[in-house]
């Protein structure tokens, strides 16, 4: 397991990004964060880019404008190879804002590979 981020702020100017290392494979990605909008009643959420690549996504919701939101952690399955990755933070929706007061965690699991795949 990797810790790419544990509660990390989200700078200001973004992006937020971390590296990390795969032995490749199956992997899983537990991601958590917050973001917020200026307009209200909108769809917040942020996107979990890795290599540049958008492959999890948080949605939110908020009622009132200018509110920092807790998006609710998901566990996501991706395959990844060999190698450095780099993740990266980018809010999904063009309302959707992220800045120093949102906060991330991002933990990589690498799945063992079961003893039938193997040969």
């Amino acid at each position: 397991m990797v810790i790419v981020w544990n509660n990390t702020q989200y700078p200001t100017p973004g992006p937020l990004t971390g590296t990390f290392y795969s032995n490749g494979g199956t992997v899983v990605l537990t991601f958590a964060g917050s973001a917020w909008s200026n307009v209200a009643n909108s769809g917040i959420g942020v996107n979990l880019l890795i290599d540049g690549n958008a492959v999890a996504t948080l949605d939110g919701y908020t009622n009132e404008a200018n509110s920092h939101k807790a998006l609710v952690p998901a566990p996501f399955v991706v395959d990844l190879s060999a190698g450095q990755h780099t993740a990266t933070i980018a809010p999904a929706y063009s309302n959707a804002s992220v800045d120093g007061n949102d906060f991330f965690t991002l933990v990589v699991s690498e799945l063992a590979p079961s003893a039938s795949s193997s040969g």
